[in-house]
């Protein structure tokens, strides 16, 4: 039985960035509520999208190849499935 390699300090920030992509992404559902004209809204929302798809991309570039596979391979359907049904069978 093989151990899988530890992920290095650079694979575990590229996650985090993937992870904490959504934020801008939610950060747009509060500019109507800001005090901002048209125009700066507009230019927030055009940031806060290059932003969070920079995040994105940083994260998949900087985890790697081999992280990206291990963890697709965890997020599969059939494994997703398996989980739940589990977890639904030892809740009763």
């Amino acid at each position: 039985m093989s151990q899988s390699p530890r992920l290095t300090n650079i694979a575990k920030l590229g996650i985090g960035l993937a992870i904490a992509s959504p934020v801008p992404w939610l950060l747009l559902l509060l500019l109507p509520f800001l005090p901002l004209s048209v125009a700066e809204r507009a230019i927030a929302a055009g940031g806060l999208l290059v932003v969070a798809e920079a995040m994105f991309w940083m994260g998949v570039l900087l985890a790697g190849q081999e992280v990206v596979r291990r963890y697709r391979r965890q997020l599969r359907l059939q494994a997703l499935w398996g989980r739940i049904s589990w977890l639904l069978r030892r809740s009763k």
